[in-house]
């Protein structure tokens, strides 16, 4: 990801979140060096992005989408899949937090090894009030 790709970042970002990240956010996490990628249906057709921060030994999944046109088709997948590899060299371990009611997405990262640590209740704002937040975690490397 680079700077020219946030307006459509921001666009897919919004499509997907009930309180979606600004333009500026997405600013920020490029200037701060964290790990922001896209993945391009064409020059101009943005299919996904993701951003993880990394601090020390660990990795956080701050965000993920894919376009609605581009679901189903194993694009997360092989994000993940792909950047877990890249990361287990320097980190021990991945975070996440996913919407409960997220059923593909829990879903997905479960079939990618992750487990279930703890539930922040209320954490999402929603249409109907709040939605509680199942945090998981998936080792990289050995400890």
């Amino acid at each position: 990801m680079c700077a020219a790709d946030v307006p459509q970042v921001s666009a897919l970002e919004a499509q997907s979140q009930f309180t979606p990240w600004s333009e500026q956010v997405f600013l920020d996490c490029l200037r701060d060096d964290y790990l922001c990628q896209v993945v391009m249906a064409g020059p101009d057709t943005l299919a996904a992005f993701m951003v993880i921060s990394r601090v020390l030994d660990e990795a956080h999944l701050l965000n993920i989408a894919v376009a609605s046109d581009w679901q189903r088709r194993g694009i997360a997948r092989t994000l993940l899949a792909d950047m877990m590899t890249a990361l287990a060299p320097e980190s021990r371990y991945l975070f996440l937090e996913v919407r409960a009611g997220n059923a593909p997405a829990r879903a997905l990262y479960e079939q990618l090894g992750f487990s279930v640590t703890g539930v922040r209740r209320g954490y999402y704002r929603c249409a109907t009030g709040r939605e509680d937040a199942v945090l998981m975690m998936q080792p990289l490397s050995p400890s």
